[in-house]
Order: structure tokens, then sequence, then C-alpha cells
């Protein structure tokens, strides 16, 4: 998830948007409020927090997701729109990204890039586009996301990953608008987690006789 506007305090509020048999981590932006980044997964995945940090054009948090059959890296990216709190250009977070890409590019792991980099890679004649998919492409990766993300009919979400790696089973599609942005689903190439055998005990309470369940009550 990004742009989140959770903070440090927040701990009823993040308890609360928790659903059961699910964790959150969550990254709050230090000393600022607004933007943030957090990452919900089911309770029996494990999840290792690499790295969360903020560049001067955009924000990311890094981990490593796995249970007993697979893993991958996964990395949340939330690069803010231009603006007059926030004046970097996209020329700017090219080339911090690029700079990031080098670092990660060759993880032994599955990669999974996914956030919202408000760039409107729908538009192919738009330079700032045309120059963004170059990236991808001269650094072997793939965006699959193509349904818009935006309630103005853009693709601002994406889902990026390694060709090589063919994590992304099918295209992902566009689901339910909680806000401006709608959120993205997608299958990834994973093994099927094995299954959890789990002993439970239970008491048949039909089956109980009251009279004699009164008797040895009454003995106490």
């Amino acid at each position: 998830m990004t742009e989140t506007w959770l903070t440090a305090n927040d701990v009823a509020v993040k308890v609360e948007c928790t659903p059961p048999g699910y964790k959150m981590i969550d990254c709050p932006r230090a000393g600022r409020i607004g933007s943030s980044t957090a990452l919900v997964y089911r309770s029996g995945l494990t999840v290792s927090e690499i790295i969360t940090r903020e560049k001067p054009s955009f924000e990311f948090a890094e981990y490593i997701v796995s249970d007993n059959s697979s893993k991958f890296r996964l990395i949340v990216v939330y690069r803010p729109p231009y603006s007059d709190t926030h004046p970097v250009t996209i020329s700017m977070f090219l080339d911090n990204f690029a700079d990031y890409l080098d670092s990660i590019i060759l993880c032994p792991e599955p990669l999974l890039i996914a956030g919202d980099f408000n760039i409107h890679v729908d538009i192919h004649d738009r330079n700032d586009s045309v120059r963004f998919m170059d990236l991808l492409i001269s650094m072997g990766l793939v965006q699959h996301v193509n349904t818009p993300t935006h309630q103005r009919g853009h693709i601002l979400d994406l889902i990026i990953t390694r060709e090589v790696d063919s994590l992304v089973h099918k295209p992902p599609i566009s689901d339910c608008f909680l806000s401006d942005h709608c959120t993205g689903l997608c299958n990834l190439s994973l093994l099927k987690p094995s299954l959890t055998v789990r002993e439970i005990s239970y008491r048949k309470l039909k089956a109980i006789c009251l009279e004699a369940f009164k008797d040895d009550l009454e003995l106490f």
C-alpha cells in the first residue's frame, strides 16, 4: 500500500485496518506527515524487512517474502508527484531510480516492484513515460499493468518484474477504488505452500447429559 498517511502513533488505527489472520508492516515518514507505505500479508508467510528509505524523489520499502516452498524480493515504491511542497522533477526521479535499480537488479531472489509511480505510462508519446519505459527495458524489466488504476483513466500504479523471472502468472487486473486509485490484483508463479496440519480438540455439547452434569457440579 502507498500513501497510507500512517504515523508511528497510529497503533490503534493499524490494528483496526489489519484483517484477522493478517499482519501489517508500515513505514511512516520520519518527522513528516503524509505519503508512507505499508505491507499487509497473511500470517502464515514470513516477511523480513530489509530496508526502508526515502530518496530525494521517492520512498521505498524492501522485503523478503517467503514460506516453506518459495520466496521473492518485494519492493514497495511511492513517487510523490511534482508540487510546490515537493518540487522534484521526473528527470531527477529517473536518475535516482536508475541508481537504485543498479543496486538490486541482480538480487538472487525473484524480484517484484510494485507501487504508485505517478507516471502516465499509458500515454505512449509522452516524454517522461517513454524515458521511464526505456529505463525498465534497459534493465531487463517488464511492467505488467495494462488497465487504468486511477479514476481519471490513467495507469499510475505499476507491477514490475524481471523478464527472466516469469513471476507474474497472468496480467494484473484493476479491482475496487478505495480512493482515487484502485487496488491491483495479480497471480504470482510461486510454488503452492504446503498445507498446515493442526490437531483440534472439541467437546460435543449436545451429547452432555445435563442431569449428570448438575450432579457433578453439586460435588464441588
